[in-house]
C-alpha cells in the first residue's frame, strides 16, 4: 500500500501590470513503497531514513554445570598454535599455555556483591582484572605477588597521570606497560603489541629470568602474574582482557566475554568496543588460516616433489597424448571459468539505485 505525501509549490510573477502564477505539485513517496508516483520506476534495493548501524553483538548467557553445586563454566580452546609469526609472543610459549585444551571456572553470579567493583578479580592463574583502586593498592600487589601491570587509558577523556602504571609499579619494584588508545577501533591496532609484551614477560619470569628460549623448550609453570586495570576495570581493561583469551586460546568474542564476565560480573562493554572484537576476532581467523595454508603448502609441495620424481622414474620421462575425455574436461572448465569472469564483472560494474517497473 502507498504511503505518499503532496508538496505543493507556488510562483508568482509580476511584470508591470500582468501577473504569471505557476503553481506545481510533488508527490513524495515513502520507503515503504519505492514506485515513483507515475509507476514506471522502482527502488532496486530497499532503502531506510535511518542512518546505517553495525549489527549488535548480543552475548547470550554461557551454558553452566550445577552438578558440583556451584555454577562452573568450561571453556574449551585450541590445543594447537597456528600463527605464522611470533606477533603474539614465542609460538613455543604460547603452545605451553594451551596444551590442556579446556579451562574450568567457578561462575561468581552467585556469590558478587556490589563491593566486589572496587576489586581486583582473578581470570587465569596468571591473569587479573580489576579497576584503578585496586591498582593503587600496594598490599594487595604485593601480597598477590605480581610482576606486572598493564594500564588500558583513553587519550580521548584527558590526561592519562592518574593512570600511569609505571608510577604504581616502581612504588612495588615490578615491571608495567600502558595501553593508550582514543577510540574502540584503535584497539585492534594497539592489541598485538601489547599481548606480545604480556607473554614475553611471562616467559621470562617462567624461565628463571632468561630472556628467550628455544621453541622446543616448554616453561613448566608461569611464575609471573599480571594486573590489567583501567578507571572502573569494567570497560576497556575487560575488553583488553577478552582480545588476550582469543589471540592466545583460539576462542571466539563470545565465549572471550562470557569467560571475563564469569570472573567479574560487573562488566560492561559498549557495542562499538564488541565490534571491535568482532572485528579483531575476523583478523586473528585470517591470520591463522595463512598459518595454515603457509604450513599445508610446505608439506604438499614436498609430497608434490617426492610424487614427481617417481612418477618421472617410472614413466621414463615419456607424455602421453591428451584422451578425448580429457578434451571435453577442459572445454568445460574454459566454458565455467568464462561464466565466472562474466559474473565477476558484472558485479564490479554495480547496479542502478532503479530500474524500470515490469508492466
Amino acid at each position: 500500500m502507498a504511503n505518499s505525501f503532496g508538496l505543493e509549490f507556488s510562483l508568482r510573477f509580476c511584470s508591470g501590470s500582468e501577473t504569471l502564477s505557476v503553481s506545481t505539485t510533488i508527490e513524495m513517496v515513502s520507503a515503504e513503497d519505492p514506485t515513483t508516483s507515475h509507476g514506471s520506476y522502482v527502488a532496486t534495493y530497499s532503502w531506510s531514513e535511518r542512518v546505517s548501524e553495525p549489527p549488535r553483538l548480543t552475548i547470550p548467557p554461557p551454558n553452566l554445570d550445577f552438578s558440583q553445586g556451584q555454577p562452573s563454566m568450561i571453556v574449551k580452546h585450541s590445543t594447537s598454535m597456528e600463527y605464522d609469526s611470533n606477533q603474539f609472543g614465542s609460538p613455543g610459549f604460547l603452545q605451553a599455555l594451551i596444551t590442556d585444551g579446556s579451562v574450568t571456572l567457578t561462575h561468581k553470579m552467585l556469590d558478587w556483591r556490589y563491593g566486589n567493583r572496587r576489586e581486583a578479580q582473578r581470570v587465569l592463574p596468571f591473569l587479573y582484572l580489576g579497576p584503578l583502586s585496586a591498582a593503587k593498592n600496594e598490599k594487595f600487589i604485593r601480597e598477590t605477588g605480581f610482576t606486572f601491570m598493564v594500564s588500558v587509558r583513553s587519550t580521548a577523556s584527558g590526561p592519562t597521570r592518574t593512570m600511569d602504571a609505571a608510577k604504581m609499579a616502581a612504588q612495588c619494584g615490578i615491571s608495567s606497560y600502558n595501553v593508550d588508545i582514543d577510540s574502540p577501533t584503535d584497539l585492534m591496532r594497539k592489541f598485538p603489541a601489547a599481548i606480545k609484551t604480556i607473554n614475553d614477560h611471562l616467559e621470562y619470569t617462567a624461565n628463571g629470568g632468561s630472556p628467550s628460549v628455544p621453541d622446543s623448550v616448554r616453561p613448566v609453570s608461569i611464575q609471573g602474574k599480571v594486573l590489567i586495570f583501567c578507571e572502573t576495570g569494567n570497560e576497556r581493561s575487560a575488553a583488553f582482557v577478552a582480545a588476550y583469551l582469543m589471540a592466545v586460546f583460539n576462542i571466539d568474542v563470545i565465549t572471550a566475554i562470557q569467560t571475563v564476565q564469569s570472573q567479574r560480573f560487573s562488566i560492561c562493554i559498549d557495542d562499538s568496543t564488541k565490534n571491535a572484537l568482532g572485528t579483531f576476532e575476523t583478523l586473528l581467523r585470517a591470520e591463522r588460516d595463512v598459518g595454515r595454508a603457509n604450513r599445508f603448502s610446505n608439506e604438499d609441495s614436498r609430497k608434490d616433489n617426492a610424487r614427481l620424481q617417481n612418477h618421472l622414474v617410472c614413466a621414463g620421462l615419456a607424455r602421453s597424448k591428451r584422451t578425448l575425455d580429457n578434451v571435453y574436461n577442459d572445454d568445460e572448465t574454459m566454458e565455467m571459468y568464462n561464466w565466472c569472469s562474466n559474473r565477476q564483472a558484472e558485479a564490479g560494474r554495480g547496479s542502478a539505485p532503479f530500474h524500470d517497473m515490469e508492466t
